[in-house]
């Protein structure tokens, strides 16, 4: 094996220097400047976006602000809304209970004027059919003939007595 061989060892680190060196300076004055350039394009790159990214972000936390702000407006003004409606419903079933509770009372104190009439009627009926009554009975008994008249004084002694 000639790379083992002790003969061939200077011109083997001959060539190993030159292509060492040649290999240095490409690295050194071709890719290492390309390399630093694209390296500080991204650096740049990435400080402009992380800028852009905290305005955004700054921009982001007003707007949400905002929103939050308008947010617990509306959420007052609904409330308010709420409790306006509320209270104009309970008024206006107040009133309507109150309309209702006249008419109510209205209607029962003309059914107990109706009802006391129509007592008064029928008593007056059965006070006239009683007196009938009185003249038939008495007739048909033959105490005489009795007048209406008398058959009503008649009864409305006999209702004095019971009540």
């Amino acid at each position: 094996m000639p790379q083992l061989d002790p003969t061939y060892y200077p011109t083997q680190l001959f060539w190993l220097i030159v292509v060492f060196s040649l290999l240095f300076v490409v690295l050194w004055k071709i890719a290492l400047p390309r390399i630093s350039r694209i390296r500080e394009v991204r650096q740049s790159r990435i400080e402009a976006d992380l800028g852009k990214a905290k305005a955004v972000k700054i921009e982001a936390e007003s707007v949400l602000a905002a929103y939050e702000n308008s947010l617990a407006k509306a959420s007052a003004k609904a409330q308010e809304i709420i409790h306006k409606v509320s209270d104009e419903m309970s008024a206006e079933r107040a009133r309507r209970l109150d309309e209702v509770a006249q008419s109510i009372v209205g209607r029962v104190l003309e059914a107990e004027a109706a009802i006391s009439h129509e007592e008064q009627r029928a008593a007056g009926e059965v006070n006239s059919l009683s007196a009938d009554l009185v003249c038939l009975a008495t007739e048909k008994l033959g105490c005489g003939d009795t007048s209406n008249k008398n058959a009503t004084a008649a009864i409305e002694a006999a209702l004095v007595r019971v009540k």
